[in-house]
C-alpha cells in the first residue's frame, strides 16, 4: 500500500461519521498501517476547528503519530515556480492548496481529498486524486 495525504475535508467527514462504510473502513486500514500523511497546514486546520481545550488535545494526540509533510526553505524556489505555473495554465488556487498539491507532486503521495480544485489537478495529471 502506498502513504497518501488526506485533505481536511476528510478527516472532517471522518470526525462527524459522514464517510461511506467502505471509505471509513479504507481509511482506519491506512490509519492502522501508518499509511495516512497530513501537512503542516493540514493538522493547523484541524486543530483550529477544535472547541475546547481538551478535544485540542485529544486531535492533537490523534495526529502526532502522523507523518507531517511541510515545504523546506530549500524547496521554496521550486513551490514558487509550481504555483507559479499553475497560475499561468489558469488552475490558480488558494495557498493551503497549493501547498498541497505541491507536496503530493514531490513526494509522489496520492491525495484523499473531496476538494474539486485537486481533481481538476488530477486531470491535467499534476497529482493523483483517490476518491474512495
Amino acid at each position: 500500500m502506498i502513504k497518501l495525504i488526506v485533505d481536511t475535508s476528510v478527516w472532517i467527514d471522518f470526525f462527524k461519521d459522514h464517510l461511506s462504510s467502505s471509505l471509513r473502513s479504507y481509511f482506519l486500514s491506512s490509519l492502522d498501517n501508518q499509511l495516512l500523511v497530513i501537512t503542516d497546514i493540514i493538522e493547523h486546520e484541524i486543530l483550529m476547528g477544535a472547541l475546547t481545550k481538551r478535544q485540542y488535545q485529544e486531535l492533537k494526540e490523534l495526529l502526532s503519530p502522523l507523518e507531517k509533510l511541510r515545504i523546506s526553505n530549500e524547496e521554496l524556489p521550486q513551490f514558487t515556480q509550481f504555483a507559479w505555473d499553475l497560475y499561468r495554465k489558469r488552475l490558480k488556487g488558494s495557498y493551503t492548496d497549493l501547498t498541497i498539491a505541491y507536496l503530493s507532486q514531490a513526494y509522489h503521495f496520492p491525495i484523499l481529498s473531496f476538494d474539486r480544485y485537486f481533481y481538476r489537478l488530477a486531470e491535467q495529471g499534476m497529482i493523483k486524486v483517490i476518491t474512495s
